[in-house]
């Protein structure tokens, strides 16, 4: 299960790398420069909020991860549970059917010792 965790979070991370990669690239070739260390300057500002957007997206993605898991370890449950509830309807079901049954004969024993007392 760990193994499957890891990789969805490698997954969602690369994604979220990716999106983020693609946005500072874009902003990046977008800007005019008048000189090499206006572009220096940018590149080194656009790899630090590569980095520290990173950093959250590494987070994010854990979470993500987390909550799909919690979700799923929840659905489980619920389903189990379902699955001991149905079981416990139809035991109820199965005791009203003898306990009717069991009435039924009680009720047809007492009847010949009633008319019995009245006769």
């Amino acid at each position: 299960m760990l193994n499957n965790d890891v990789s969805q979070y490698v997954g969602v991370l690369s994604l979220f790398a990716v999106i983020i990669g693609s946005v500072l690239a874009f902003v990046y070739f977008q800007v005019s420069f008048e000189s090499d260390q206006q572009r220096q300057i940018l590149r080194s500002t656009l790899w630090t909020v590569f980095f520290i957007l990173g950093i959250i997206a590494g987070i994010a993605a854990w979470l993500f991860v987390l909550v799909h898991e919690s979700r799923r370890v929840a659905e489980e449950e619920s389903r189990r549970q379902t699955e001991l509830l149905m079981q416990e309807i139809e035991a109820h079901k199965r005791t009203d059917v003898k306990l009717q049954q069991a009435k039924e004969k009680a009720e047809a024993a007492s009847k010949p010792r009633a008319a019995m007392w009245r006769g």
